[in-house]
């Protein structure tokens, strides 16, 4: 209801991206994004905050960063976004990888846990691409509890650092200068659940 027209922005321009980007090396891609934008609270000066869909058949063994495909990918979008809006790709995942773990029952697979973690809390950017592996994952619900039973507790420890916490303020004083007022009792309850106080569910997605 309250989505800042930034953010409005932010979401129209990966869009026309993904699209443009397809166009161009014709292959899939996809995005989730995480932080302002996320929970629509963008701001003029507000980066986008990424994560990066790709097939790819290198193996990624040292890390994305040192992946040819991705480095491809990352200076295409920069110049794609121009100098309009700062983007920062904070992870990138191989479908390739994770859609193989998934028909293998793989509960060690760390790119399967990521694209667990980031389809629970994210906001997806072309999601025709993601939504073929969730529907994999989402075809055995009993493997998709277990990884997220197996990760629940690196939520625990992300939502306690000071860093997260401080966001929550940031988030809170954007909705108070557009005179928007948290109800004390969800105030409260958020609070108490950054400080590690209730056990709350992580949740299947968030809007």
């Amino acid at each position: 209801m309250f989505q800042t027209q930034e953010t409005e922005e932010r979401i129209d321009r990966l869009e026309q991206l993904a699209l443009l980007m397809e166009d161009k090396i014709g292959d899939d891609i996809a995005m989730d994004v995480v932080g302002s934008v996320n929970v629509g609270m963008s701001e003029v000066s507000s980066d986008i905050d990424m994560i990066l869909y790709l097939r790819c058949d290198s193996g990624c063994a040292e890390g994305f960063a040192g992946c040819e495909r991705y480095r491809q990918t990352e200076a295409m979008i920069r110049e794609i976004l121009g100098d309009r809006f700062k983007a920062e790709i904070l992870d990138c995942v191989d479908l390739n990888r994770v859609e193989k773990s998934i028909r293998e029952k793989n509960y060690e697979c760390e790119a399967t846990q990521r694209f667990v973690a980031y389809r629970s809390l994210c906001r997806p950017i072309h999601y025709r691409v993601i939504a073929p592996i969730e529907d994999l994952l989402n075809a055995d619900m009993a493997y998709r509890k277990e990884l997220e039973g197996s990760i629940r507790s690196y939520f625990r420890i992300f939502s306690t650092t000071s860093e997260h916490v401080h966001s929550f303020s940031k988030y809170e004083a954007r909705l108070g200068a557009v005179g928007i007022k948290l109800p004390e009792s969800i105030r409260g309850k958020i609070q108490r659940y950054l400080q590690g106080g209730e056990k709350e569910p992580m949740p299947d997605a968030v809007p």
